[in-house]
């Protein structure tokens, strides 16, 4: 079986929602991310800047 990683960048904190600025505990991209990690057991990193 092949490995596979996903990797991913997510902003979380202070962001634009519906024309708002809220606070997110997690950005949607780590949200997206840890959903297709479940699907597909593969291993999840974060990137960082």
């Amino acid at each position: 079986m092949a490995k596979i990683l996903i990797a991913y960048y997510s902003r979380k904190g202070l962001n634009y929602v519906s024309g708002a600025i809220k606070n997110l505990a997690k950005g949607n991209t780590e949200i997206v991310a840890e959903r297709f990690n479940v699907l597909s057991a593969a291993n999840c990193s974060r990137l960082t800047p």
